[in-house]
């Protein structure tokens, strides 16, 4: 990844935007049919079967449980990460965007560089509390980015809607990683 900064208008002056650029294998190309639809078998069997061996390694997890919780703890935490990584990977692979941080001047010592430059993380407090409401489908994916940035990508908890554990193995998984499951109760909201 590589950091450009940028200054903004003299409007904005008091915030430093961020633009990180994820590495692309090339440069968007307009595609015919045939290409459109290679690509999308090959996003959905790289993406279907990594999320596959990932939940299939999560059920492997419960051997762990009987013997020691905190090793059941580490590995489900591993796979969180494997996750992470996996979205940051198709991020790049089929959807090379930027990643724009806006942050006002006391924040200006968020973003490094790793040792060797290669990588560029966000310099963020050990402990952190990150809300986020997705208003298009994107946008959980770019909370995986940010905190894969932060290296806190195996430390994620999501709150999901209740009938979603339900789903057939991937819904079973979410419960083996300590997802939050609420229950919305329309009719005892609409009484209050």
């Amino acid at each position: 990844m590589t950091i450009n900064i940028n200054n903004a208008s003299s409007f904005f002056s008091q915030y430093l935007p961020y633009i990180i650029k994820m590495p692309a294998l090339g440069e968007p190309q307009s595609q015919n049919l045939v290409q459109w639809l290679v690509r999308t078998a090959v996003f959905v069997v790289f993406f279907a079967g990594q999320s596959a061996a990932l939940n299939f390694s999560q059920f492997l997890s419960l051997l762990l449980w009987p013997f020691s919780h905190s090793y059941y703890q580490s590995y489900i935490k591993h796979t969180q990460r494997c996750f992470g990584i996996l979205l940051v990977a198709i991020n790049q692979f089929f959807a090379p965007s930027n990643f724009v941080i806006t942050v006002d001047k006391s924040a200006k010592g968020v973003l490094k560089q790793s040792w060797n430059g290669a990588k560029v993380e966000l310099d963020m407090p050990e402990r952190l509390i990150l809300i986020a409401n997705h208003q298009i489908y994107a946008d959980w994916l770019y909370v995986w980015c940010f905190t894969y940035l932060a290296n806190a990508h195996g430390a994620i908890k999501i709150i999901l809607k209740d009938s979603l554990k339900w789903l057939p193995i991937f819904g079973w998984v979410r419960i083996l990683t300590n997802l939050i499951f609420f229950e919305y109760l329309f009719m005892i909201c609409c009484i209050q």
